[in-house]
């Protein structure tokens, strides 16, 4: 039992960083998920005085708007036995899975069919990604043969480096490139003993990436573990064992493929996907942050004043980025030369530099199209490794004084001209005096560390070292546990998504009638209430060019990652009405102010109040078309200008489609009704005297099938960017359902990626037979 303590403290030890840190969770009934800005900022909560509560931090809204809802969705469709494919309750109706960041398919989401409510299993989510981090990065450098104090320092520094911890609260970025050391670790262990299971392993680590959450990081993940087989095949003889793993990073990516192929469709469909150019380029005066993170200010203290402190974050420890310089000086064997190489290149991509010009010139899907900074990712990544091969290289019995001087002097002065490069772009001496402040720490902190150094050279004896060697780590532990929780809130439990009034009224409607207000995915997705706007990267350029047109009366590109139904738009009050929108829902505290509702621009017939709690009034539009209603005039336009005729013609007589449909009873009268609405299903049964044209409010999107009594028939593409169907004279039972191809195919090749691991060992243990 000793010997097992003694080889394995280093892991107790991360266990013990990671219990302090998710201590609040643990022992303090506090989540990770941003409650209290919930209930301050965010719709429908912030209404109510009673749910007010002191702010602890500047949280990102994406996660209570995004990121929660959209996971919370996916969860709920999976308990009801149904893929969670199509999202009705954002954009008039839009793909789900293929939004990639809905993360739909992610093996953890297991964790939310224990028994322990949504919000903790979200809790532990969230926790688990700096343990794990820091688990498997101190699996690979011991694989490395690094010391377990130095794989320490590099668990240590990647489990909270800057990218872990800023986007932490998502649960999806930080998955997408956690993998990384453990995926490297299995080709290790495979070129060693030759084992299946490490190849098998190799190809989950990267399924798990690319159901993670996040397309653009798992490709830094999946060019991480190809630039490392590259080298490696470049200078090992055997060369075998690493093509192998190669060929297993193709059976992972195939693996993948259920969720790759239909998002690189939805992708193609978007507005971004013809989106170019540099963004969150980080620039060169930011560089000073990898040694003082705060230098300019922190959201969280609210004195932030220039850059975009989560998606510039290159922090890694002041520790373990000095012991990392010192490996690069003195210390370049064939692995740190790798990991050099994978920080400068890193470095070369998520900085503006010509590098990442050239990048965007070329027009790399997805990378010349997201934020660049996210690359900095694989730069924390090897200064983390880098640091364990310093630490060892630092203990080693021949380093001379001189070379320990020399990187003292070299940290110091890189510090110092790091630092007077920020106070160069400071504009005032009050934000100077914030940069100054937050530069002292990590001043002491690295004059400690190069002063480890110099005490490791005039003290050799055993005992003096490990005094030193473990006042060191508490360094290193203290200043990532100061920045990880600094960062990091834990709120009450009690106030994530609390039902109050205006939530239950969402509740209890039928979840097709939609509603415009001030709602967006944080309360429409989470309650299931159809709304007509959206956020998020990835929706269907088309539907964005139709609110443009409500908007302007002109067709112009849509927003980068946002559409916003027009209040005050040319065409609003057509499109409410025409695309069934039963509710207006006003906030008591808006008043008449300009963003609200201008009631006073529509006749005092048209709304009736059919709930008010005080803080919120519904009401009801008395003019809204039905979701899905018959038209028995059917005219054939051009694209670009249906949008021209159909508001100028009455929409519950006449639809627009780009193709010729079969010829319709113009006589005929009838009633449509749906009756069940599900994401991927809905039926509506019919009734007409003749021939018609049933039109469904819902976006056009392929992958969307119908049926007439039970017969296969064609979806029209219908006034611009929705469905409709021809319907037969007499009663009618119409059922549209999706499955997309993508989705399929997908399905077909992760199948293919499984027998090829099946014939794999087969033949590989007919080999061994031999």
């Amino acid at each position: 039992m000793v010997k097992f303590l003694s080889n394995y403290k280093y892991i107790f030890l991360i266990l013990f960083v990671w219990i302090l840190f998710s201590s609040p969770f643990l022992f303090a009934d506090k989540t990770p998920f941003p409650s209290n800005y919930q209930v301050n900022f965010f719709s429908p909560w912030s209404a109510y005085p009673e749910m007010k509560g002191p702010v602890k931090n500047n949280a990102q809204p994406d996660i209570i708007g995004q990121i929660v809802p959209w996971r919370h969705f996916s969860i709920e469709e999976l308990k009801s036995g149904r893929l969670p494919l199509w999202n009705p309750y954002s954009f008039a109706g839009t793909p789900h899975l293929a939004n990639y960041q809905s993360a739909a398919l992610f093996p953890l989401n297991i964790l939310f069919f224990l028994p322990i409510g949504f919000i903790n299993s979200w809790s532990i989510l969230v926790l688990l990604q700096p343990l794990l981090a820091g688990f498997f990065l101190y699996l690979l450098m011991r694989k490395l043969s690094v010391s377990s104090p130095g794989s320490f320092f590099s668990a240590m520094s990647f489990m909270f480096c800057g990218f872990l911890v800023t986007w932490m609260g998502y649960a999806t970025l930080g998955y997408a490139i956690l993998p990384l050391p453990i995926a490297l670790w299995t080709i290790l262990q495979y070129a060693d003993n030759k084992k299946l299971v490490w190849l098998i392993f190799l190809a989950f680590t990267v399924m798990c990436s690319f159901f993670a959450g996040h397309f653009q990081t798992s490709l830094y993940f999946v060019l991480g573990i190809f630039l490392f087989i590259l080298y490696q095949i470049i200078l090992t003889k055997n060369k075998r064992p690493y093509l192998e793993a190669l060929v297993f990073v193709v059976v992972g990516l195939l693996l993948s493929m259920p969720q790759i192929l239909p998002s690189m469709e939805l992708y193609s469909l978007s507005f971004r996907s013809g989106l170019f150019q540099k963004f969150e380029a980080i620039p060169l005066q930011y560089i000073t942050t990898l040694f003082s993170p705060d230098f300019y200010g922190n959201p969280v203290t609210r004195n932030d004043w220039f850059g975009h402190y989560a998606e510039w974050n290159g922090y890694t420890g002041v520790v373990a980025l000095s012991l990392s310089i010192f490996s690069g000086l003195y210390y370049r064997n064939k692995q740190t030369l790798f990991f050099i190489f994978l920080a400068i290149l890193a470095f070369l991509l998520a900085f503006d530099t010509p590098l990442l010009s050239l990048l965007v010139a070329l027009k790399v899907p997805v990378l010349s199209t997201s934020a660049a900074s996210r690359a900095i990712v694989l730069f924390s990544f090897s200064i983390a490794v880098l640091a364990g091969y310093g630490f060892d290289h630092l203990l080693k019995d021949g380093v001379k004084k001189r070379k320990v001087l020399i990187w003292g002097s070299i940290l110091v002065g890189v510090f110092i001209s790091f630092t007077l490069m920020g106070f160069f772009s400071i504009p005032d001496r009050e934000k100077s005096i914030i940069a100054l402040k937050n530069s002292i720490l990590p001043a002491i902190i690295l004059v400690l560390t190069a002063g480890f150094g110099l005490i490791v050279m005039l003290f050799k004896k055993k005992i003096y070292l490990k005094v030193f060697i473990l006042l060191l780590l508490m360094l290193s532990a203290f200043e990532m546990y100061r920045f990880a929780s600094k960062w990091q809130n834990f709120d009450p439990k009690k106030y994530a998504h609390v039902e109050v009034g205006i939530s239950k009224f969402y509740k209890d409607q039928n979840h097709y009638d939609r509603a415009v207000g001030p709602s967006g995915g944080e309360d429409a997705v989470y309650y299931r209430m159809p709304i007509l706007s959206g956020y998020d990267p990835l929706y269907k350029e088309e539907y964005g060019e139709f609110m443009q047109y409500v908007g302007q009366g002109k067709i112009v590109s849509p927003e980068r990652s946002v559409v916003t139904f027009p209040y005050k738009g040319k065409y609003t009050s057509n499109a409410l009405n025409y695309l069934g929108v039963r509710f207006v829902v006003h906030k008591f505290s808006d008043g008449n102010f300009p963003w609200a509702f201008p009631f006073d621009l529509y006749p005092a017939t048209q709304f009736t109040k059919i709930y008010d709690d005080g803080s919120y009034h519904v009401f009801r539009n008395n003019d809204a078309f039905e979701r899905a209603y018959l038209v028995t005039d059917v005219k054939v336009a051009e694209h670009k200008m249906i949008p021209d005729f159909m508001f100028e013609n009455d929409l519950r007589r006449v639809a627009y489609v780009e193709e010729k449909i079969p010829v319709l009873d113009k006589i005929s009268t009838g009633e449509a009704k749906i009756s069940q609405y599900l994401p991927t299903k809905v039926v509506i049964d019919v009734k007409t005297t003749g021939a018609s044209f049933l039109v469904l409010t819902d976006n056009y999107y392929p992958g969307w099938r119908v049926t007439v009594n039970g017969i296969r028939q064609k979806i029209f593409k219908t006034n611009y960017s929705f469905r409709g169907v021809v319907i037969p004279k007499g009663e009618s039972r119409v059922e549209f359902t999706y499955l997309p191809m993508s989705f399929l195919i997908g399905t077909y090749l992760f199948l293919l990626g499984v027998l090829i691991i099946i014939v794999f060992g087969v033949l590989k243990s007919l080999n061994v037979k031999k």
